[in-house]
């Protein structure tokens, strides 16, 4: 799973009819109910303010104070948590973490939390196969069991296209599963989630239909390990960090969410 610091702010000054204006935009992790992780949340909040161009410092300072009010009692009912930063023509001038990031060590946020990007995840699984395809180094259209031993016999005939598109027909691990709390709490390797499931029947015939399946995309990560003999943490911070604004990323060993 990879993960970055998913507080985003972006401030734009705009000249409308009655002066300029700064508008403010802050992306924000929010919520206290997360379906996989309960310590962390992952949604978006968008809060969006403009202030007028005359005594504007003093109206920032004002705005943000009403702001930071805002998120503080949101957090006291438990109805937000994350981290927040505000970002003016290049400068910093507000940053803070707002509820428990682990509430079972009572870690709270802070504006250096890292939260997990869970399902985003899998853009980049995708582009990482995409690119050793490029380099000539796998085929879409090959078998996923050239790549990966001691699979189900039911799975050696699906391509790496059907593990992509979530047409494989192979189960959800997630939802086949009575383990899914324990995993994101604790963890496990690819190989004992592809296990969860792989005594399952198929879910249907390979390529006739569409089913998500994180299962799929657990076996993808393992593809990228076996051709390109690195582990996936490291195949991605070296083939696909430079692309985005991540200085220091986080990945685990889960390429699926």
């Amino acid at each position: 799973m990879a993960q970055c610091k998913c507080h985003l702010v972006a401030a734009k000054k705009k000249t409308y009819g009655d002066g300029i204006r700064s508008e403010y935009f802050l992306y924000m992790p929010i919520g206290p109910e997360s379906r996989f992780f309960p310590a962390y949340s992952f949604f978006a909040f968008v809060l969006l303010f403009s202030l007028a161009g005359l005594g504007q410092s003093a109206k920032t300072q004002q705005a943000l104070k009403k702001a930071d009010a805002y998120l503080t009692a949101r957090t006291a009912k438990n109805l937000f948590r994350g981290s927040v930063l505000v970002g003016i023509d290049g400068a910093i001038v507000f940053e803070k973490g707002y509820g428990f990031a682990d509430e079972e060590w009572d870690a709270p946020n802070t504006p250096e939390t890292k939260f997990r990007i869970f399902s985003v995840t899998k853009q980049f699984t995708g582009a990482c196969i995409l690119l050793l395809q490029e380099r000539g180094l796998l085929s879409v259209q090959d078998p996923v069991s050239k790549y990966v031993d001691s699979l189900p016999d039911s799975w050696r005939g699906i391509t790496i296209h059907q593990l992509l598109t979530h047409t494989s027909g192979i189960p959800n691990y997630v939802e086949a599963s009575q383990r899914e709390k324990e995993i994101e709490r604790l963890g496990a390797t690819p190989r004992e989630m592809i296990d969860l499931v792989a005594a399952k029947p198929l879910d249907f015939k390979p390529g006739t239909q569409l089913r998500y399946s994180n299962t799929g995309y657990v076996l993808l990560g393992m593809t990228i390990e076996k051709v390109s003999g690195q582990s996936y943490p490291d195949f991605l911070k070296k083939n696909t960090s430079s692309c985005w604004a991540w200085k220091t990323p986080d990945t685990t060993t889960n390429p699926s969410s």
